[in-house]
């Protein structure tokens, strides 16, 4: 017999093996497990899915913005020294920065302070921005740089001033396997780095690297 032969003898075989009603069967299997599944809250769209899903044991899922709102809030701040408080939640920049203790009252940033510079770095090292719609603040952007300029702004900070007292020259734009993201800057004559991201990525560039070697040091040189 020839390989052809073979083959066509196959194909008749197995076609003569499947029931004629099978398709029609599991069709409405199928329908029956999209209709009961659906009572419970889980709609199918594609009646094939039902079969992959019912093989599954483990369903991984990202519940931001369902359970949650989506958004950030800068709640406490720590620049080396000092650990303060921030009030408020959500994107509207009202609030109070205030040290350590809430009963001490709303703060009144130092110039040229540690805080000063880590809520400068969070507000200009960054590619969002704070949006108003119809009373409303949204983020045009990450939830977490979000959540940097809000904060900056609750402790008195203008953004347009920064801008115009520290313009951007070049950027560093955020990459997973960098960890990091930089901006360049200029004021009073002088450029400046600002550098935010992972502890893992950032401590690297501190300029107490070199004195590290397993102590305690400072998070933010000022």
């Amino acid at each position: 017999m020839e390989t052809i032969e073979l083959f066509m003898t196959a194909v008749a075989m197995s076609v003569a093996m499947i029931p004629e009603g099978l398709p029609v069967v599991v069709t409405i299997t199928l329908a029956i497990g999209v209709s009961r599944m659906a009572k419970k809250n889980a709609i199918i769209r594609k009646l094939h899915a039902v079969e992959t899903l019912g093989c599954t044991t483990v369903i991984c899922s990202d519940k931001t913005g369902t359970l949650t709102r989506n958004e950030m809030t800068v709640k406490a701040i720590y620049d080396g020294h000092d650990d303060y408080e921030v009030l408020g939640s959500g994107y509207e920049p009202v609030g109070e920065v205030r040290h350590g203790n809430l009963e001490a009252g709303p703060l009144q940033i130092r110039a040229g302070s540690n805080l000063e510079m880590a809520l400068r770095i969070g507000l200009l090292c960054n590619e969002s921005a704070l949006v108003k719609q119809n009373g409303a603040y949204t983020v045009k952007g990450d939830p977490t740089e979000g959540a940097l300029i809000v904060a900056a702004l609750k402790a008195g900070l203008d953004l347009e001033k920064e801008k115009r007292e520290y313009p951007q020259l070049s950027i560093i734009p955020f990459e997973s396997d960098r960890g990091y993201m930089a901006t360049l800057h200029e004021h009073d004559g002088k450029r400046l780095v600002f550098l935010k991201g992972a502890p893992e990525s950032s401590y690297t560039y501190a300029p107490w690297n070199d004195r590290l070697k397993n102590a305690a040091c400072p998070i933010c040189s000022g």
